[in-house]
C-alpha cells in the first residue's frame, strides 16, 4: 500500500524543500482566495474568524488588523524552546493540508508557509503540548508566533490568515508522526533482541524474512518455553497491524482539508462552511492503541531479561546478574502507572462551543512518555548483553526499517534517507517532553 500524502511530508523533511505537489498548489489556492474575497468585500455574510472574532466571541467582527492581538492572547505560557526540526515537520504538515485547498488561506500566507519548509537552525519556542484536541490552536498560535519572527513577518496582514494557520489537525498529526517513528525504533530494537530467544513454530508470520533462527543457548528449559518465548507470531502480529493501522489513519488526516471554515467554492462563489474537520478520534484511538503496545513489548522486554538472567545464573551461579531484572521491573511499573485512565473527550471549553475534543496531542504525548521507557529497558539490556558477552545485533536494522516502510507506506527511501528521516523526527518529537531550564522570548 501506498500513502501519497505521507510520503510528501517524509520526503520534504529528507530533502529540505518542499514537496512538489505543495508548490503546483498555489494557483488553486489563488483562485479560491479571489472568491473568498469577494465575499467579504460583499458584505452580505459572516465568515468565522474571516469576518468575526473566535470562540465564542465569533459574534463580534474583526478587522485584518486586529490578528496579531488575538494571536497574542493565544500565546499561553508554559513555553519551552524546541529543535528547529519541529518547524519543519509543522510546517509540512500543515502545507499537505492546505494545499487541498478549501481553507481559504491568502496567496502570499501560502507561499511564505511554502518558503518556510526547508530547515533551518534556530530553535522554536512554544507551549507544544498545550491543547485538549479540539483545533490545538495553542502550539499552532506559537509556531505563527515563531514564522512571524524568523522568516515570515508580514503573516497575519489579510483577513482569515489567523484562523486558516492555527485551525486544523496538523499540530498533532506532526506530533503523531513522530512518535510513531519513535515507538517504531524502540520497537525495532526490542525485535532484534528479542526474536534470536523466541521460537517460530509457524514460519508463514510477518516480518519472517528477518526472522533469525532462535538460538538454544543460554536459555535451556526442560520444558515448555515461556509464553513469552514460546511464538514470535503473536507480538509480530499486533506490531505490523498496529503500525500499518496508524499510517492509514495519519494519511486518512493528511490527505484532505482540516480547517474551520471550509471554503465552497465550486460554483465560482465562496461560501463559508462551519463544520469540524479538525476533530478526528481515528488517529486518537490508533494512538491510544499504540500506548498499549508500548506496554506489551515493555513486558516482554522484562521477561526476556528475567529468563536470560535466570539461565546465566544455572550457567555460572557466581556470576549471576541479579539487578537487571529488578531494573527492568521498576520501569515496567513506571509503564504501567504511566498508562492513564480512559480520556475525556467533551468538556465546556469556550462557553460550551469547543465541547468535544479528540485528545490526539495527549495521546501522542503518553506514547512518546512510554517510548522513553521502551529506551531505558534497551539500556538494560544493553549493559547486560556487554557484561556477560551475548550475541549483539543492530539495533537500528533491517527489522526498524521495515517498520518504518509500513507505516510510511513503503516510500521507497535509501538506508541513508531512512536514518536522516528518522533523526529529523526524533529532535521534533522531543518538543513532547517540556523544558523548564531557558529563558522565555517576549512575545505580543
Amino acid at each position: 500500500m501506498t500513502r501519497p500524502a505521507l510520503t510528501r511530508v517524509a520526503r520534504s523533511l529528507v530533502e529540505r524543500r518542499p514537496a512538489d505537489r505543495w508548490v503546483e498548489a498555489t494557483h488553486r489556492v489563488d483562485t479560491e482566495r479571489r472568491a473568498v474575497e469577494e465575499f467579504i468585500a460583499a458584505g452580505t455574510g459572516h465568515a468565522y474568524g474571516f469576518t468575526t472574532l473566535l470562540g465564542h466571541l465569533d459574534s463580534g467582527t474583526m478587522a485584518a488588523e486586529e490578528q496579531v492581538q488575538v494571536l497574542g492572547a493565544h500565546l499561553v505560557e508554559p513555553s519551552w524552546p524546541a529543535p528547529p526540526e519541529l518547524r519543519t515537520l509543522l510546517v509540512a504538515t500543515k502545507l499537505e493540508q492546505l494545499h487541498h485547498g478549501g481553507s481559504g488561506v491568502h496567496g502570499a500566507t501560502y507561499r511564505a508557509l511554502l518558503d518556510a519548509a526547508t530547515r533551518s537552525t534556530a530553535p522554536v519556542l512554544g507551549g507544544w503540548t498545550t491543547s485538549y484536541g479540539s483545533g490545538d490552536v495553542i502550539p499552532a498560535a506559537w509556531l505563527v508566533h515563531d514564522l512571524r519572527t524568523t522568516t515570515a513577518p508580514d503573516l497575519l496582514r489579510h483577513p482569515g490568515d489567523l484562523i486558516a494557520l492555527i485551525n486544523g489537525s496538523f499540530v498533532s498529526t506532526g506530533f503523531s508522526i513522530a512518535a510513531v517513528i519513535a515507538l517504531v525504533e524502540q520497537v525495532g530494537t526490542f525485535l532484534d533482541a528479542w526474536l534470536p530467544y523466541c521460537a517460530r513454530p509457524t514460519p508463514t508470520g510477518p516480518l519472517d524474512d528477518l526472522h533469525p533462527q532462535p538460538s538454544a543457548e543460554p536459555l535451556d528449559f526442560t520444558g515448555q518455553a515461556p509464553v513469552s518465548l514460546r511464538d514470535s507470531r503473536p507480538v509480530l502480529d499486533v506490531v505490523v497491524s498496529t503500525v500499518d493501522r496508524l499510517g492509514d489513519s495519519v494519511e486518512r488526516r493528511l490527505a484532505r482539508p482540516s480547517a474551520n471554515p471550509l471554503w465552497s467554492t465550486s460554483s465560482g462563489t465562496a461560501r463559508p462552511l462551519s463544520q469540524s474537520s479538525f476533530l478526528d478520534f481515528r488517529l486518537a484511538l490508533d494512538l491510544a492503541a499504540a500506548v498499549e503496545l508500548a506496554a506489551v513489548v515493555a513486558g516482554h522486554w522484562q521477561r526476556l531479561i528475567e529468563h536470560v538472567c535466570a539461565a546465566l545464573e544455572r550457567r555460572d551461579p557466581t556470576r549471576a546478574p541479579v539487578q537487571p531484572p529488578k531494573a527492568a521491573q521498576a520501569v515496567l511499573e513506571q509503564v504501567v502507572g504511566a498508562s492513564g485512565a480512559p480520556r475525556r473527550y467533551s468538556g465546556q471549553d469556550s462557553r460550551g462551543v469547543e465541547d468535544v475534543r479528540d485528545m490526539t496531542l495527549l495521546h501522542a504525548q503518553t506514547l512518546h512518555s512510554h517510548v522513553a521507557r521502551l529506551g531505558a529497558l534497551a539500556v538494560v539490556w544493553a549493559q547486560l548483553v556487554a557484561d556477560h558477552d551475548l550475541p549483539v545485533a543492530d539495533a537500528a536494522g533491517p527489522v526498524t526499517d521495515r517498520l518504518v516502510e509500513i507505516f510510511l507506506g513503503r516510500p521507497g527511501l535509501t538506508e541513508s534517507e531512512h536514518r536522516r528521516l528518522r533523526a529529523v523526527l526524533a529532535r521534533a518529537g522531543s518538543a513532547l517532553t517540556p523544558r523548564r531550564d531557558e529563558p522565555r522570548a517576549a512575545h505580543p
